[in-house]
C-alpha cells in the first residue's frame, strides 16, 4: 500500500513535469510565433516606406523646374521707335561725345559736319514716316500759325521754326487745316507717331535753329516741316 502510494506519487510528479514541458513548448512557440510576425510587419513597412520615399524621390526628380520669367524690356520714354530714328539718334549723340572731346576748335567743326553728313547718308530725302517723340512745344504765332516741338531723344528734337520770317523759305509753321485740327487736340508731355520733312540749309540736308556750333550739337533743335501727327 505504501509503495502504490510512492508511486502514485511518482507518477503525478512525472504528469506534472510533461504538463509543464508541454505548456513551456507551447509559449516558446507562440513567442516565436508572434517574433516573427512582428519582424514580417516591421520588414513590410521598412519595405513600404523605401518604396515611398523612392516614390517621392522619383517625382521630385521627374517635376521640370519652373523656368525663369524674362526679364522686362525696358520701355522707351518717347514711344517704340523704329530703326531709322533709332539710327538719327546714334550719330547725333556720337557727334556731340566727338565734339566735347575736341582738342581744338577745328575738330570741333569737324564732329558737325561729320555728323551733317551722315545724317544726309541716312535719310536720302530728307522724309521719314513713323517716328515717335514727346510733344515739348505747342504754341502759334502772331498770325495764329501752329509752333510745335517734339523732343525724340535726351536734347535732341525737331520742330517747326517759331517765327514766319525765318520760316519764309522752309514754310514748316503749321497753317490752319486738318494738320492743325489735331494740334488742337495734344497737349505738351504726350507721346505721338509723325511723319514729316527734315529742312536742310547750306548744302546739307539738315538745319537747326540753334545760334551757335555748340548749341547744334550739344542741344540741337532740327528744322521739320510736319505732314501728319498722331497722338500714341
Amino acid at each position: 500500500m505504501k509503495r502504490h502510494k510512492v508511486l502514485t506519487g511518482i507518477g503525478a510528479f512525472v504528469l506534472i513535469g510533461a504538463l509543464s514541458g508541454a505548456l513551456g513548448d507551447d509559449s516558446t512557440e507562440a513567442t516565436a510565433s508572434e517574433t516573427k510576425s512582428l519582424t514580417t510587419k516591421s520588414l513590410s513597412e521598412d519595405s513600404s516606406g523605401a518604396e515611398d520615399d523612392q516614390a517621392v524621390e522619383e517625382t521630385a526628380v521627374a517635376s521640370p523646374k519652373p523656368k525663369p520669367k524674362p526679364a522686362p524690356k525696358p520701355t522707351n520714354p518717347y514711344g517704340p521707335q523704329p530703326a531709322q530714328q533709332a539710327q538719327f539718334i546714334m550719330i547725333a549723340n556720337e557727334a556731340r561725345d566727338n565734339f566735347a572731346n575736341a582738342s581744338n576748335d577745328l575738330k570741333a567743326g569737324a564732329a558737325l559736319s561729320g555728323r551733317n553728313d551722315a545724317m544726309c547718308q541716312l535719310l536720302g530725302s530728307g522724309q521719314i514716316a513713323g517716328w515717335t517723340g514727346t510733344v515739348t512745344t505747342l504754341d502759334s504765332n502772331g498770325d495764329g500759325h501752329g509752333i510745335v516741338t517734339i523732343e525724340i531723344a535726351p536734347d535732341t528734337e525737331l520742330g517747326t521754326w517759331n517765327n514766319a520770317f525765318s520760316d519764309i523759305m522752309d514754310d514748316t509753321l503749321v497753317k490752319p487745316g486738318p494738320l492743325l485740327n489735331k494740334l488742337l487736340e495734344l497737349e505738351e508731355g504726350e507721346n505721338v507717331r509723325f511723319s514729316g520733312t527734315f529742312r536742310g540749309s547750306g548744302g546739307t540736308c539738315v538745319n537747326d535753329s540753334r545760334l551757335t556750333q555748340a548749341g547744334s550739337v550739344e542741344d540741337p533743335s532740327f528744322i521739320f516741316r510736319f505732314a501728319d501727327i498722331n497722338r500714341l
